[in-house]
């Protein structure tokens, strides 16, 4: 059966696994992550933000960043924005959330064969 839906939903999938955060920012070693709008100081853990103090001024603030996990592809999905798709080299629909396989394109109705013949999934 093929399906539409990838497997698994990730917010911010980053190199070995998903980042728990909407807009989270995947650190460089793939490893761990931090929040929307912060930074991931390298070698170090930490992730380091600003916030406004409300009297037009600016603070800098850090925090421990956060492990990646939960979804790490297997070598047989296709690693997609949102998640692991099941099938081999698939093709990650605009959508976030679907996934079509190899040969196939994404269509608003599903998932249509390359070669023309207008076979929907």
């Amino acid at each position: 059966m093929i399906t539409n839906e990838p497997a698994v939903s990730c917010e911010t999938q980053c190199k070995y696994g998903c980042c728990p955060y909407n807009k989270g920012v995947c650190c460089d070693d793939g490893t761990e992550c931090c929040k929307e709008r912060q930074t991931c100081m390298p070698h170090g853990s930490m992730c380091l933000g600003i916030e406004g103090t409300g009297n037009g001024s600016f603070s800098l603030y850090t925090e421990k960043t956060t492990p990646v996990g939960g979804l790490v592809c297997p070598e047989t999905a296709t690693a997609c924005s949102r998640g692991c798709c099941p099938h081999t080299n698939a093709v990650c629909c605009n959508d976030g959330h679907s996934c079509c396989p190899a040969g196939y394109e994404c269509s608003p109705d599903g998932c249509v064969a390359n070669d023309m013949d207008n076979t929907i999934f």
